[in-house]
């Protein structure tokens, strides 16, 4: 199984870093966060990763090719995509680093890519801004069971403020201490068979729009739970609360459940 992770936006709400490096190249730590995913991910046996890139792509490009830790070997160079590969936490990994468009929607990055490497396998999606210790195997599993097209993996967010309780225009309790809710988000790992990308059709096409959409709708799409570590780089607080875990010499996102 291939995993392709999308690495081709341009984080603006990280303010000034956006203007010089994608977000894929955020440092959290010493390494930037797109080396931390891989590697959580290379733990847990996967070996092929797909950048689908867009903004500022050469960046993530001469990071790879010019890694002398990882001891990069470039295998194709073609113009639409390169492949190396590379060693990484002593396994050795393969990247398909291809460039899916400055404007293109995350659909059709997705869809490109697929088709530029003419991919037949199921896929492992997720985002270049994300860390989990998510079990791949359990996702894969469930995916495999319930025989839906398209898996998501449902997270429970962080609460950033205190949760009230209100009857009847009456606060009958307060919690400020992030209790956990019943509520779920786009944890951002999906598993997906290449045929459903059919349903892209447009290059403005964003996974998270109608093609969810279609697949609600349809009943095409089925749900994995997890309830362990996860958190986006969006912002910069979110930055720091990633460099602050590294700081303390804690990696949550590579104890896999």
């Amino acid at each position: 199984m291939k995993t392709f992770i999308l690495c081709g936006g341009k984080g603006t709400r990280l303010d000034y870093e956006s203007s010089y490096q994608p977000k894929a190249m955020v440092k959290i730590g010493k390494d930037p966060i797109i080396l931390h995913l891989i590697k959580s991910l290379a733990n847990q046996n996967l070996s092929v990763f797909v950048l689908c890139l867009g903004y500022k792509k050469d960046i993530i490009i001469n990071y790879f090719l010019n890694s002398k830790k990882n001891k990069p070997e470039l295998l194709i160079n073609k113009k639409k995509f390169i492949k190396v590969s590379l060693i990484i936490n002593k396994k050795k990994i393969f990247l398909y680093l291809v460039d899916t468009g400055l404007e293109s929607g995350t659909g059709w990055r997705i869809k490109m890519a697929n088709d530029i490497i003419k991919n037949k396998e199921n896929i492992l999606m997720t985002y270049c801004d994300g860390l989990s210790n998510i079990n791949i195997k359990k996702l894969i599993l469930l995916h495999n069971n319930k025989k839906k097209p398209v898996t998501i993996t449902a997270v429970q967010p962080k609460h950033r403020y205190g949760i009230l309780k209100i009857e009847n225009n009456i606060v009958k309790s307060f919690n400020n201490e992030n209790p956990k809710q019943n509520i779920r988000i786009n944890g951002g790992y999906f598993i997906m068979q290449p045929g459903i990308l059919k349903i892209i059709k447009s290059k403005n096409s964003y996974w998270e729009a109608d093609p969810i959409k279609y697949l609600v709708k349809k009943k095409l799409l089925s749900c994995y739970l997890h309830n362990g570590f996860w958190a986006s780089l969006d912002t910069q607080k979110e930055k720091k609360y990633f460099n602050l875990l590294c700081k303390n010499k804690k990696t949550p996102w590579l104890n896999v459940e």
